[in-house]
């Protein structure tokens, strides 16, 4: 079933999910999430490597898997925002590749190898939070701390010995209570679902999604009296509810992958809410379904439930992975937990060990074209748009540091950023506001004309509704005398 050639992929694949989890942020750099995914898409060109080499064959699975890529990238044609859109078909493409070699990965060293590397980034996560608080355990948010940890939870106390796993509930235990806000708590009822449905034999989709949500309202319920908890569903709600009237406004096609961003403030009910304050970009849904439904739409969504069908149904054992996913299926209701690369990454590992592939081919025309058509866009990803996308999250994070007291230097960070890496739609937001805010802080700023235009067109490509971009153009409005 199996190769000898990619049990030493195992161990790799581990250290990469350790890299994905902990170098959130390097002091010296600046960095917070590039780095993950550059991680990411490092393995996903080896893996295209060692597939194209193994001769791997590729399976239905494989191709619904594909399918789902290719509705999103064939989605360019009515998204609203093409760079952003490109940004993202990057990290959905090493994803692709890696689920493509994951499943052809020696299983039983793999889980092995995953459980030592959840363990060290749970408990490396923790001591950093304790050690550096703004670190924010190498995520820069505690939410997202919070779900690395539940998901790779089950993954951390499968195979290492007790001392370690004592360590790691230790750790997980401090850091999940540490965070006011316990809306990824609803993570435990997935677990809890799926060990229900085991217990029974009976791990079908219909039970686990009706225990599921059961046990997420109870706990939900219970965890009410937190005001940080009624505050961050009320924000959930929101979202939720703007999201849908997105759909329906294209419940076939969607409104295009990468679009969420460009289209949120014009279906919003209003352009300040207890919510959307005046500097707030509204960037994902806290829902993975709805926002599916609104970018891909119903024939997107329709291709994701029949992959995630073909999975399940080809689940042959009860292991971590099969609990990480039940933790992020229903993490997946309040959250964003595919758009974080490290959950994202696990999200992959833990779909691929559920379904494994069999066989290799021969020599054939799918091997020759497709495969090294995949090995070398990944290689362009990773060779040239995965290291410039660190660069310039360098850049921005030095700028952010830096913004008030020397606010000139803070806008040329950021422009420098834009010309290193220009798909990011938050980046490209920021640039006009950031200019503003020279000219709000340094009185003799000097800056020619030319400049504002070109700061103002590049901003509003990006989200020409949305609050920073707005208030800033009207600020700008009132400097030159225009709303006299």
């Amino acid at each position: 079933m199996l190769t000898t050639y990619y049990k030493g992929c195992a161990l790799v694949i581990a250290a990469v999910l350790a890299t994905a989890a902990m170098a959130g942020h390097v002091p010296s750099w600046g960095l917070v999430v590039a780095p993950k995914w550059l991680a990411i898409e490092v393995l996903a060109a080896v893996g295209c490597v060692l597939l194209i080499t193994d001769r791997a064959r590729l399976d239905v699975v494989d191709m619904v898997a594909g399918m789902m890529l290719a509705w999103a990238a064939a989605s360019i044609a009515w998204t609203p925002d093409v760079a952003q859109y490109t940004h993202q078909m990057f990290h959905a493409t090493a994803l692709l590749i890696l689920f493509i070699l994951v499943r052809r990965v020696d299983q039983d060293f793999l889980i092995t190898a995953m459980s030592w590397a959840a363990a060290a980034a749970i408990i490396v996560a923790s001591v950093s939070d304790i050690l550096r608080p703004d670190w924010r355990g190498g995520f820069g948010n505690d939410n997202l701390v919070s779900e690395m940890i539940l998901v790779a939870l089950p993954w951390a106390v499968w195979r290492v010995p007790w001392v370690i796993r004592s360590a790691v509930v230790i750790a997980a235990a401090y850091q999940l209570w540490d965070n006011p806000s316990h809306s990824e708590f609803v993570a435990f009822a997935g677990m809890v679902a799926f060990a229900i449905c085991a217990w029974r034999r009976r791990v079908m989709t219909t039970d686990l999604l009706i225990i599921a949500l059961g046990l997420s309202v109870v706990l939900l319920v219970v965890l009410w009296s937190s005001t940080e908890l009624q505050t961050s569903l009320r924000f959930r709600w929101e979202f939720a509810q703007t999201t849908l009237r997105m759909w329906w406004a294209a419940p076939l096609i969607g409104q295009g992958f990468g679009g969420y961003l460009y289209q949120y403030p014009f279906f919003a009910t209003a352009p300040f809410t207890e919510v959307v304050t005046p500097g707030t970009v509204v960037e994902a849904a806290h829902n993975e379904y709805l926002q599916l439904l609104s970018d891909l739409g119903l024939v997107g969504f329709g291709i994701v439930t029949i992959f995630a069908v073909m999975v399940l149904k080809r689940c042959v054992g009860i292991g971590p992975h099969c609990f990480s996913l039940a933790a992020l299926a229903t993490l997946a209701l309040v959250s964003f937990p595919l758009q974080n690369p490290a959950t994202a990454f696990m999200a992959v590992v833990g779909l691929g060990v559920m379904a494994p592939a069999f066989g290799r081919a021969r020599r054939s025309a799918l091997r020759r074209l497709v495969l090294p058509g995949l090995m070398a866009v990944t290689i362009a990803i990773v060779g040239y748009y995965g290291i410039k996308e660190a660069k310039a999250e360098q850049m921005h994070m030095i700028a952010e540091n830096v913004k008030r007291e020397v606010p000139k230097l803070a806008y040329q960070l950021e422009r420098m950023a834009l010309r290193e890496y220009p798909f990011y739609n938050l980046r490209r937001i920021v640039l006009f506001p950031a200019l503003m805010r020279w000219v709000r802080l340094d009185p003799k700023h000097g800056v020619p004309p030319k400049k504002f235009g070109e700061a103002m067109l590049v901003s509003t490509l990006a989200s020409p509704r949305s609050n920073p971009v707005v208030l800033t153009t009207l600020e700008y409005a009132a400097m030159r005398g225009h709303l006299k």
